[in-house]
């Protein structure tokens, strides 16, 4: 090594973790404290406040969660009140924030990788996505877009029944995924209403549910964890209460051309399901976060 080249000792790095939505900076403030001896850092908006005590230093975001100029400010200030150059983002506002400044931003920090705004958009939008892994052939559940009531129908006609409604871009916690198991049941949803971008209409797929957490450069996956419910949720299209952690070569070979095919950098957390028909396992969405 270069006699000039300090190594920085890890009780001397201090991190800034942005969380723009104030819902998922907790989980990983817990897991760098077990291991990590430098200074943490949250800027997020207050309502979060109460989550980090003892464990971070916390900085209130303040003005408004999608204004970059906003952001950018308030990031801006954590740093020269800190002295903090390492900046992680927990959540997609943060991500997609991240990639859009990106230039900017490691002028002054030492950043997180996080994927291009072109793979963001299409990874956080059910509607590019399905397009996505049809063009590359990546498997998946049948599934179709409806933007009006009459579109969704047909669509239903053609998948078949039992089938799931999903929101276009997916607002965590499995919020707005409605099952319907015949046309009366999907006639009762459509009466509440659409959303005004439409839904997505997808086969119900018999199986289990599975889960990969992947960190990339460049399409290359260099970690990666797949695991299962040990002990589900009592709600539907909710996490897990316990995992299972598993090694399955090709689920990870699967995942590899995924992330290849989109040149993908940073988090991703992706939702699979095992059919028990065939046994297949498909690719069902992509969060561009920690979880």
């Amino acid at each position: 090594m270069d006699a000039s080249v300090r190594v920085i000792p890890d009780n001397e790095v201090s991190i800034l973790l942005l969380d723009i939505s104030g819902n998922f900076s907790r989980d990983v403030v817990r897991c760098l404290a077990t291991s990590h001896r430098g200074r943490i850092h949250v800027l997020a908006p207050a309502s979060s406040l109460t989550q980090y005590t003892g464990l971070a230093k916390f900085h209130v975001l303040h003005g408004r969660p999608d204004s970059d100029a906003s952001i950018m400010a308030a990031v801006d200030a954590v740093r020269q009140e800190s002295g903090t150059r390492v900046l992680l983002a927990t959540d997609e506002p943060a991500t997609v924030f991240v990639a859009r400044n990106h230039a900017r931003l490691t002028t002054e920090w030492q950043l997180g990788p996080v994927p291009t705004v072109d793979a963001f958009n299409t990874v956080v939008n059910r509607a590019n996505l399905t397009r996505h892994l049809a063009n590359f052939d990546l498997p998946q559940p049948r599934t179709e877009y409806g933007y009006t009531a009459g579109e969704v129908l047909a669509a239903a006609a053609r998948i078949g029944y039992p089938l799931l409604l999903k929101p276009v871009r997916s607002p965590g916690g499995g919020a707005g995924i409605r099952r319907a198991d015949s046309e009366i049941e999907l006639r009762a949803v459509l009466a509440e209403g659409l959303p005004d971008v439409g839904v997505m209409v997808q086969s119900y797929v018999k199986g289990n549910d599975l889960d990969a957490a992947l960190l990339c450069h460049n399409g290359e996956v260099l970690a990666c964890t797949i695991y299962q419910p040990a002990v589900p949720s009592s709600k539907l299209y909710v996490a897990a209460r316990a995992i299972q952690f598993f090694h399955d070569p090709e689920i990870l070979n699967m995942l590899k051309r995924f992330m290849a095919s989109l040149n993908y950098s940073g988090i991703a957390n992706i939702d699979l399901r095992r059919s028990a028909v065939d046994g297949r396992v498909l690719l069902l969405e992509v969060n561009a976060r920690f979880w």
